[in-house]
């Protein structure tokens, strides 16, 4: 289990298409995909915390794509 705390800079931990990629570089839509599976909490609950943390920002991202 993955428990520490990301921010912006920090490399994406969850395996695929964004793996190791800065969490800022990664597209809301994404994102916001990835905080809608169910096996997000437990397997990496840090990028859980982080989407929540900047939830607000990635849906206004995404209104505005």
């Amino acid at each position: 289990m993955n428990l520490f705390l990301l921010d912006d800079d920090s490399p994406c931990p969850v395996k695929g298409q964004y793996l190791d990629e800065k969490m800022v570089n990664i597209p809301a839509e994404y994102v916001l995909w990835l905080y809608n599976q169910s096996w997000l909490p437990k397997k990496y609950p840090n990028v859980r915390y982080y989407i929540e943390e900047n939830l607000e920002a990635l849906q206004s991202e995404l209104i505005n794509q």
